[in-house]
């Protein structure tokens, strides 16, 4: 595990506890301190948590609470896949007119009243 923020010291002796039932080991890295090692495991946002099983990373682990990594180390199982990605509006059946820089002008200028949703697709869907 790597830089958990929400677990607080006794939470982290609970876990360290049940973690030696099961001969596992809780561990944390400051990854501002060892930049290296947060590199080679493309740590992008704190806390990340990663499994290791024998030695070698295993998967990503989405949980920060030490109720929930207790939870998961009594039975450590990769996390289903993600879904596949939506459908981008532009490319769904619809009334609407995607415009782009090459279209917007032309559009415009052929039609009388336009009423233009200036849009950013949300970066947490894609």
């Amino acid at each position: 595990m790597i830089h958990i923020i929400n677990v607080t010291p006794a939470g982290m002796f609970r876990i360290q506890t049940l973690v030696l039932q099961i001969t596992g080991v809780a561990a944390a890295i400051d990854a501002t301190k060892e930049p290296a090692i947060a590199a080679r495991y493309n740590i992008r946002g704190y806390p990340t948590v990663k499994y290791f099983k024998a030695g070698e990373f295993a998967f990503d682990v989405n949980v920060r609470d030490a109720a929930k990594i207790t939870e998961f180390m009594r039975d450590p199982r990769e996390p289903p896949p993600p879904p596949p990605p939506e459908i981008p509006w532009s490319e769904e059946p619809s009334e609407v007119v995607h415009l782009t820089e090459e279209t917007f002008k032309i559009f415009l200028k052929k039609k009388k009243h336009v009423l233009v949703m200036f849009y950013a697709p949300c970066k947490y869907s894609q």
